[in-house]
């Protein structure tokens, strides 16, 4: 069967050690940063990912640990090439693989629409899962949450396909589309601030809030669908690849 992984968008990555007296969390790090990154973003060397950016949960999660990874075209990752990017190295307990000592959730998905311009790059990054809802709703969503302080552009995704590896769960032995699709659509939005302003706390709460809730009126998401939203702030760590890039082209990617 054809993989449903076609063309642009995100892969989007959280992680986490599994026992930090067996492998130390800035061990795990190290790794990440200096070793399986650049295996991800070289994977293909004729066709490098463009960009790639590290981020920290701000507020206690279970994988506070975070990438993504942007993709020109999602079937890259259903490719020989990423097929084969080393799950073992010298730094990991024993040489691996990673999948023993760390546990990870993937969600790959596909563009659907930016708000926002290149510019100044986010150092603040709230990532936002929702159920999909209506086109008006979520514009009159996204007006409001454009008028937050620092906010600088908005990226949205449909998550077309995730998955948990680690603990209990081994690494894929083909290409992603052994990961599960969503039981409903469901959307992945990227909001970018410039966190300099110190908006974190408040741009979290009010984005949470009209996230989970129908404060706005027609904006929002009905009540009885706020187990199925996730909302969590991140900081900025690292660059990889051009930094002046956007998750997403807003016209060359929306045609």
């Amino acid at each position: 069967m054809a993989s449903p992984l076609s063309g642009p968008g995100v892969f989007w990555i959280s992680s986490n050690t599994n026992d930090e007296t067996i492998f130390a969390y800035d061990d795990f790090v190290r790794w990440y940063e200096d070793v399986h990154i650049s295996d991800m973003i070289n994977a293909d060397p004729e066709h490098p990912l463009p960009v790639a950016r590290r981020y920290q949960a701000l507020s206690p999660t279970e994988r506070p640990f975070l990438v993504v990874y942007r993709m020109t075209d999602l079937a890259i990752v259903a490719g020989e090439a990423f097929r084969k990017v080393p799950l073992h190295h010298e730094t990991l307990p024993g040489g691996g693989p990673i999948a023993q000592y760390a546990h990870f959730r993937g969600r790959f998905a596909g563009f659907v629409k930016a708000w926002g311009s290149p510019g100044k790059e986010g150092t603040l990054l709230i990532s936002e899962v929702t159920e999909a809802m209506d086109e008006l709703r979520y514009e009159e969503y996204m007006a409001s949450v454009q008028s937050l302080p620092g906010w600088l552009r908005s990226s949205q995704y449909t998550i077309i396909m995730e998955n948990d590896i680690g603990r209990d769960k081994p690494p894929p032995s083909g290409p992603p589309t052994a990961g599960v699709p969503p039981a409903q659509t469901r959307w992945l939005t990227l909001h970018e601030f410039d966190g300099t302003q110190t908006v974190d706390s408040l741009a979290m709460d009010r984005v949470a809030a009209r996230s989970t809730t129908v404060p706005l009126g027609s904006a929002g998401i009905n009540a009885e669908n706020q187990s199925k939203v996730e909302v969590q702030t991140y900081r900025l760590v690292r660059t990889y690849g051009n930094g002046a890039l956007m998750f997403a082209d807003t016209e060359a990617e929306s045609k």
